[in-house]
């Protein structure tokens, strides 16, 4: 005689389900892509989700960083630029 048993729970595994893999693939993509080949992409799928949110924390602090000083550095160049040559040269006279 077969004994057919019926469990409270619906789910057997206590995982992720498929509405949780976009925001996985999108983490493993950053990693990959703005890694610049620090990462593959199985390594990154990988790793445990901390040291993941880690590498993507300070991905995100040098990028930060690295945007900060350009933002600096142009504004630099256009303030020297218009103190040099407040007015555009006239090639032609007028008459």
């Amino acid at each position: 005689m077969l004994k057919i048993y019926h469990f409270q729970l619906l789910k057997t595994f206590f995982g992720l389900g498929s509405k949780d893999r976009p925001g996985i693939f999108r983490q493993v993509f950053d990693l990959t892509f703005h890694g610049q080949g620090g990462f593959s992409w199985s390594e990154v799928y990988n790793m445990p989700v901390w040291m993941r949110k880690y590498c993507i924390q300070q991905a995100n602090e040098h990028y930060s960083e690295q945007q900060k000083k350009h933002d600096e550095a142009m504004s630099r160049a256009q303030r020297s630029s218009t103190t040099k040559n407040p007015r555009p040269p006239q090639f032609f006279s007028k008459k």
